[in-house]
């Protein structure tokens, strides 16, 4: 969907992704940097949409894909 520029449809299908991956402990989610990804392309979306609401969002997501990442 990113690739064809759809990206509130992307946006939408990560939120989904988003929400199984907070079911996970965190201690799986430390174990891999899948979820630090997942929000890299959240905010990638986001930042297309340039809606002030999600930009907000936006930042929150990147410094928390920035500490997952360390």
């Amino acid at each position: 969907m990113m690739r064809s520029k759809e990206y509130r449809e992307a946006l939408d299908m990560y939120t989904v992704s988003d929400e199984e991956f907070r079911k996970l402990s965190p201690t799986l989610i430390d174990m891999v940097d899948n979820y630090a990804y997942l929000n890299v392309d959240m905010v990638w979306c986001m930042y297309q949409l340039q809606d002030p609401e999600l930009l907000f969002n936006a930042k929150h997501r990147l410094n928390m894909a920035q500490n997952m990442l360390r």
